[in-house]
């Protein structure tokens, strides 16, 4: 019995048998991965119940540069919720992030859990950007911030999300 294995752009394999088929004749192993999904298959961010509401308040923020920097912020937050969800992970229903636009121009970005709080100060000086994560006795009373200039936003969003949901 001849196997012939055939590779798609892809990378699902079809393994091919001259034998007599099976009425399932094709073993398919997907070789796509969850990390490397393609963003554009993703929901706007307008359009996310996510982050809509932010979104909407950052563009309509005074400094176009502090408004460009939390819709970037909040499509990177989409796309790992995204990728997590894709994933299989069961995240239930997470809370919108909230914004507002304080005096000074800066956009503030909130997401707020029944036992804690993590947030983005996003300013016009992008060195002075800024995160933070407070929580209740629930989750240990923590108290962390940092600056977002020279981390990388994606690890640190990460970090902050599997903080405040354990199970993803």
């Amino acid at each position: 019995m001849m196997q012939y294995v055939q590779e798609t752009d892809s990378k699902i394999i079809f393994y091919l048998s001259s034998a007599q088929p099976d009425p399932f004749p094709a073993t398919v192993e997907y070789g796509t991965r969850p990390s490397a999904l393609h963003k554009y298959f993703f929901s706007p961010p307008k359009y996310s119940s996510l982050v809509r509401e932010a979104w909407e308040t950052s563009s309509k923020a005074r400094n176009q540069k502090v408004g460009k920097q939390a819709r970037t912020l909040l499509s990177l937050i989409q796309e790992v919720i995204g990728s997590f969800e894709l994933s299989g992970f069961d995240l239930g229903s997470l809370p919108p992030f909230k914004a507002f636009e304080a005096e000074d121009e800066s956009v503030y970005l909130e997401w707020i859990f029944e036992h804690a709080r993590v947030g983005f100060a996003l300013d016009p000086n992008p060195e002075q950007s800024g995160w933070f994560l407070v929580s209740d006795r629930t989750l240990g009373n923590a108290n962390a911030a940092g600056l977002l200039s020279g981390l990388g936003v994606e690890r640190t969003f990460l970090w902050l999300f599997n903080f405040v949901n354990p199970k993803a």
